[in-house]
């Protein structure tokens, strides 16, 4: 007898599908009416897994105006509108921290361009806000971490530690600021070892676009966003790799690139020999939205995945990304960063970070996280 748990779980995986391509149908523009939702699945049901999914602000605006928006129910449309015009708020308030930050970064000599979820608000999305995104992300050259901070602190942000460890930092407001905005600012393209290395900086800046109103700085190019959003899906664990505003991110870009620039998507995915995580990002992208995927594309990257020379576990590992962070970051102050937030963290963030409050405990922790961290980076993951 199949126990309940299981029944229970295989149950909601099999509403979450139907009502997942309910949603995608709505998405794409079709007569999405409530009647086609099964009986079981609630109003509730229905809003909690577009906020999963991210897409509130999209939905609505791909969906009033149509008449299947008047067979929804009352608590859903009111939630979808209410969501909506807090995204075009928030997404404001959003564009003027940026434009500081910018500016700030730009005084100071720092290089920097807008990827992810930030740069498709501006070029991918007619309304910005419907770009659900919990953070705007920055790339910049890893020469310039230390600039990049004195430029951020100078403009009155936080740099929230560590800034080495996770080839990212997180960027806040002051204590007492209205509104919360987030920035990430990378200097690896993307955290995951096998990714990180895929795309230099120089590489991203050289062909990413100029925008007056950026203060210097540039968006990401449409073949490398393409190809950064097909391995973020697959860039972490955590991640549910079929949300759907990832997806539609993909579907947009494809939908909008010239041959020229699926040439070169083509090429770059190739080089990174990344070509099996792209196939699966098309194939998603084509049953979630239909999308017109050029034959030629899926041929040859599947020729390129036939032929792709296999790479050493040591190549894609931690302990590899590690020993090139260290050898390309500028010797002094950023070394010691990378070597103190490994190993050696505040004390304060070290007792969080185990659950402990007390000072006494910090010589066994420190034992422990040097020891953890110089195993994990061994294993070759």
């Amino acid at each position: 007898m199949e126990l309940a748990a299981t029944q229970s779980a295989r149950l909601l995986t099999s509403q979450q599908i139907t009502l997942d391509n309910w949603l995608c149908a709505a998405l794409r523009g079709e007569q999405a009416t409530w009647s086609l939702l099964p009986d079981d699945i609630t109003a509730q049901q229905v809003v909690e897994r577009s906020q999963h999914h991210g897409i509130e602000a999209l939905l609505f605006h791909a969906v009033r105006s149509l008449n299947a928006w008047q067979t929804w129910p009352d608590t859903v449309r009111n939630q979808l509108e209410l969501s909506s015009k807090a995204g075009i708020a928030h997404d404001l308030l959003r564009r003027e921290r940026l434009d500081r930050l910018l500016q700030s970064l730009s005084r100071h000599g720092v290089r920097c361009v807008l990827t992810k979820g930030e740069a498709l608000a501006a070029t991918h999305y007619p309304i910005p806000g419907t770009r659900t995104r919990g953070d705007s992300d920055l790339f910049i050259s890893l020469q310039q971490i230390e600039q990049a901070r004195e430029a951020i602190t100078a403009a009155g942000f936080i740099v929230e530690l560590p800034v080495y460890k996770r080839h990212q930092f997180t960027v806040r407001e002051q204590m007492g600021s209205s509104g919360a905005v987030v920035f990430d600012v990378h200097w690896r393209i993307l955290n995951a070892a096998r990714f990180a290395r895929a795309l230099t900086f120089d590489q991203v800046y050289a062909s990413a676009s100029k925008a007056s109103q950026l203060h210097g700085a540039r968006l990401i190019s449409a073949p490398h966003a393409l190809l950064v959003a097909c391995m973020h899906r697959c860039g972490s664990q955590r991640h549910d790799p079929n949300r759907l505003i990832w997806i539609h991110d993909l579907h947009v870009l494809l939908s909008s690139m010239s041959r020229q620039q699926l040439d070169a998507f083509c090429a770059v995915s190739t080089e990174c020999g990344v070509s099996d995580i792209v196939l699966d990002g098309l194939a998603v992208c084509m049953q979630r939205f239909g999308t017109a995927v050029p034959h030629w594309l899926l041929q040859a990257l599947a020729e390129a995945e036939r032929v792709a020379p296999a790479r050493s576990r040591f190549q894609t590992s931690q302990l590899k990304l590690l020993m090139d962070d260290f050898a390309q970051l500028p010797a002094g102050k950023s070394r010691r960063g990378l070597v103190r937030d490994l190993f050696t963290p505040p004390q304060d963030s070290l007792l969080r970070r185990y659950g402990k409050t007390h000072a006494v405990w910090l010589p066994f922790l420190y034992c422990r996280q040097i020891v953890g961290g110089i195993v994990s980076r061994m294993m070759l993951r």
